[in-house]
């Protein structure tokens, strides 16, 4: 036996229990059949080719179950648990109250409803014609319901529908149909929601353009309700065309009417687009696909005003300021963008390059670019100027946009002298970092080779007084490649001081001295010029020549043949400046000691005397220079710092110098005079009150090596010692 006999024996008996308990069957004897009705419907779904009795069987059953439907309405119960369970419309045992089919109820819904909006004489018909829709919707919802719905429902339901299409210009003339469509969410666009009027005929629409333009035309200031008018006319002329001629070709006559007017429209592209609301038409209204709606100021002119030679000439040149304008801008966007290793573009620089993008580089994005022809074209357009001053305005204001580009392009280097400025005011109050990250700012403007050696010998000063020697040299590298005297001066002392602080002694390799003397000579023949001329009329100029003499005094120390002193290295580099006293230096950190051991005294005073004499010579010289220049020039504010560090460098040398000839002739017994003046002897102007040297923490290094380097015998240590400890007056 199949599976829906089963089902069907049990039906029958629950049908049977139904029976016997009418007209008043329980709750449950109700429900049981219903149930049982289901179980039938799974089994024969499962079940696709049942026996032909087992059918006849069922629709037996089925009629015995609608003759109880009465008795089965009457129970509330059934309706609120049928509420519960939300069984679908196709299984009608459970709608027994509507034992007529769905399909035959909707279709007389629709009749009666096309039958009033036919009939109606209101002249607002709009709650008819949405009854009539939405009944035809219900038509729809349950024709779905059936497989195979009666032959003679769905002829009932074509005549409908033909009726229903012969008033569909009438229904589709209200516009609250599109409203209802969004409310409903009839989005599946069935055919009875989509009527459109019948289109216009083409005469009647170009009637109605010739208007619209006419109204413009006498206005020289139209309003945007006459624009307005004038566009949807011409969506009107398209859609009379295109429904009455179709693919066919439009008549002659009407084709050269449709084409003057055109151009008449186009005349008017300027005031479409004024304050933009052309676009924001076509964005509301969806008409993008029509060229009238997509009408742009053209800065070449139009077809229907051509560009003139001159304005060929004019726009030409327009188009060749932007792209100048557009590479000043990229210059010096880049410029600012910069990445500069160690420090990050400040405030000023992204405000700066924020004020060219925004301001400036939408006028000129690429260069020759229909972008900035385009922003052209809206500043036109702003403006309302009439066709023949469109290429002298294009010219003006590109012309415009070039000139201020190129004025903050040129500014640039003065960005670099700026931060040059504010990284040597920093430097002359110890904060050495932040000179340091100004000098480093200044290198992305920086152009010219004087700013670009001014930045470098900055940068490699900072860098020494920190103590970075070798960051140092980097910088005077690149100035002396400038040919930079500066820059000379400071590398020649850095290499001998490099030497002595990785050898630890005063025997550094002989190269070191050459190159640092030579380095000295390139800076002094860079003046061009003798000190007598420079400090007459090149005081600057005198003061580096000056510096490069004091130097080549300790080339002078560094050519002696010293003594070896094997195992003996300085531990480290003098310490960094501090900011309460960034020129001072504490003699106790150098790790160096006296020189001890047995040497021929007399043999390395013949050896060098020479040396330390031409070094004396040399403080001597400077110390001249020095006076000189401040009888003529030391009340100018800009060399006064530089001449006083230079003299009391020079003094502190030439009072070392004079130490060293003094040791030297005390050791060996000698009475030279020429070494021993009186006035001269003595470490004054080397310490200060606290014990510390007054000179810089290279040449301190260098001083006391020299002293701790003389072979003396234990004794005349005593002296140095002195030199180099002391913290009250000499004796």
């Amino acid at each position: 036996m199949a599976l829906i006999d089963d089902a069907i024996a049990a039906y029958e008996t629950a049908l049977i229990a139904l029976e016997n308990a009418a007209p008043t069957p329980s709750f449950e004897e109700i429900v049981a059949a219903l149930i049982a009705r289901d179980g039938v419907e799974k089994k024969r779904q499962i079940d696709q080719a049942p026996a032909g009795a087992t059918y006849a069987k069922l629709i037996a059953l089925d009629d015995r179950l609608k003759a109880q439907s009465e008795a089965i309405l009457r129970d509330d119960k059934l309706e609120e648990w049928k509420a519960s369970v939300n069984p679908t419309p196709a299984q009608w045992w459970w709608h027994l109250n509507d034992l007529e089919p769905l399909l035959n109820k909707a279709i007389a819904r629709y009749e009666t409803a096309l039958e009033a909006l036919k009939t109606s004489a209101e002249a607002d018909k709009s709650e008819q014609v949405l009854a009539v829709l939405l009944a035809r919707d219900g038509v729809e919802e349950s024709r779905k319901g059936q497989k195979q719905p009666p032959r003679a429902s769905i002829a009932k339901l074509v005549k409908l529908d033909r009726e229903l299409k012969e008033i569909s210009p009438e229904i589709a003339s209200y516009d609250t149909i599109a409203e209802w469509k969004v409310s409903l969410n009839r989005q599946a666009q069935s055919w009875w929601w989509e009527f459109k009027t019948t289109a216009p005929l083409p005469d009647r629409a170009l009637d109605r353009y010739q208007r619209a333009l006419g109204a413009i035309k006498e206005n020289t200031n139209p309003s945007e309700e006459e624009l307005l008018e004038a566009l949807l006319a011409r969506d009107e002329v398209e859609e009379a065309i295109s429904g009455t001629f179709q693919n066919q070709p439009v008549p002659e006559k009407l084709a050269r009417q449709l084409i003057d007017l055109d151009r008449q429209l186009k005349r008017h592209r300027l005031s479409l687009n004024a304050n933009n609301q052309l676009s924001q038409w076509k964005r509301s209204l969806k008409r993008e696909n029509f060229w009238w709606w997509n009408l742009k100021p053209e800065l070449l002119g139009s077809e229907e005003d051509p560009p003139s030679p001159r304005d060929w000439v004019l726009t030409g040149l327009a188009i060749g300021a932007l792209g100048i304008a557009a590479s000043f801008i990229l210059s010096t966007a880049q410029t600012f963008s910069k990445k500069v290793e160690g420090v990050q573009t400040d405030t000023a620089q992204n405000l700066a390059t924020v004020l060219q993008v925004v301001g400036l580089g939408t006028a000129g994005a690429g260069a020759l670019t229909k972008k900035g022809q385009e922003t052209v074209e809206k500043m036109v357009t702003v403006l309302r100027l009439p066709a023949e001053l469109h290429a002298p305005a294009a010219l003006g204001i590109a012309g415009g946009l070039m000139v201020v580009t190129g004025i903050v392009n040129a500014s640039l280097p003065g960005w670099g002298n700026d931060y040059i400025k504010q990284g040597q005011k920093f430097a002359k109050r110890g904060e050495l970092i932040k000179a340091r990250d100004s000098y480093l700012q200044a290198s992305k403007f920086v152009r010219s080779a004087k700013a670009q050696a001014a930045l470098t010998v900055g940068l490699g000063e900072i860098y020494e007084r920190l103590g970075r020697y070798d960051k140092a040299i980097e910088e005077y590298e690149k100035a002396r490649l400038l040919n930079n005297p500066t820059a000379m001066n400071a590398l020649s002392r850095l290499l001998l001081l490099q030497e002595l602080i990785r050898q630890g002694q005063l025997n550094i390799p002989k190269r070191a001295v050459v190159e640092a003397e030579s380095l000295l000579g390139r800076s002094q023949e860079a003046l061009d010029g003798e000190i007598e001329n420079l400090i007459t009329n090149d005081p600057e100029g005198a003061l580096i020549f000056t510096e490069a003499t004091i130097n080549q005094g300790l080339v002078e120390w560094f050519k002696a043949r010293w003594p070896r002193q094997t195992g003996i290295r300085i531990t480290s580099p003098p310490p960094a400046a501090t900011p309460t006293a960034p020129d001072s230096f504490n003699s106790a950190a150098i790790a160096v000691p006296p020189f001890q051991g047995p040497t021929n005294v007399e043999r390395f005073r013949q050896e060098n005397l020479e040396f330390f004499r031409q070094a004396r010579g040399r403080f001597g010289n400077a110390i001249t220079f020095l006076q000189f220049l401040r009888d003529q020039h030391g009340d100018r504010q800009n060399i006064a710092g530089k001449l006083a560090e230079l003299e009391q460098r020079a003094n502190c040398l030439l009072d070392a110098s004079n130490m060293v000839l003094v040791s030297l002739a005390i050791a060996t017994d000698s009475s030279d005079q020429e070494i021993l003046p009186p006035e001269q002897i003595g470490p004054y102007d080397c310490v200060g009150e606290t014990g510390r040297f007054t000179i810089s923490p290279e040449d301190a290094l260098i001083v006391q090596t020299v002293y701790d380097s003389l072979p003396l015998p234990g004794g005349e240590g005593q002296l140095l010692g002195a030199l180099i400890t002391i913290t009250g007056d000499i004796p």
